[in-house]
């Protein structure tokens, strides 16, 4: 089994397909209740694993640490938009009010970097170079704030 865990941000991601899965919280020694996906976005900051079972087998992730669970909220609510989602492969970013200073890194959803802009004095971001798939956006504005979207490209 490929017990490797993938990290963008509160994003987890077993690497391992095809398999059941259950997220566990390190810390306490506790299973998560419901959290039986290969995803798990954790609620809060700690350290998770988790337990994949495939073919009679069983084996478990070592501890990821998650550190960064609610910094989206030093500053304020900054209300973004990224339309059109789904997309054919060109969306745009709307961020609600220009920003002195922001970063989008592009994600494939097993963690890989696929872009990484950084722009100043911004309100919008026009971006037309992905491929059919699904990625995470990871933001970092100028007020420390970080948001994630999803995207899906078609």
């Amino acid at each position: 089994l490929d017990t490797t865990v993938s990290q963008v941000d509160e994003l987890l991601t077993a690497n391992q397909t095809g398999a059941t899965y259950q997220w566990i919280d390190c810390i306490s020694n506790t299973i998560i209740a419901g959290a039986t996906n290969q995803q798990n976005t954790a609620a809060s900051n700690g350290e998770y694993q988790v337990q994949i079972t495939m073919n009679g087998c069983t084996d478990s992730s070592s501890c990821i640490v998650v550190d960064n669970v609610d910094l989206d909220e030093l500053g304020g609510a900054i209300s973004i938009l990224v339309s059109p989602n789904p997309t054919d492969g060109a969306f745009t970013i709307q961020l609600g009010e220009e920003q002195s200073e922001i970063t989008v890194k592009i994600y494939t959803v097993s963690g890989q970097l696929v872009q990484s802009i950084s722009e100043k004095g911004v309100s919008s971001i026009s971006i037309d170079s992905l491929t059919t798939g699904m990625y995470l956006l990871a933001m970092t504005l100028d007020k420390g704030q970080i948001k994630i979207h999803k995207l899906i490209v078609r």
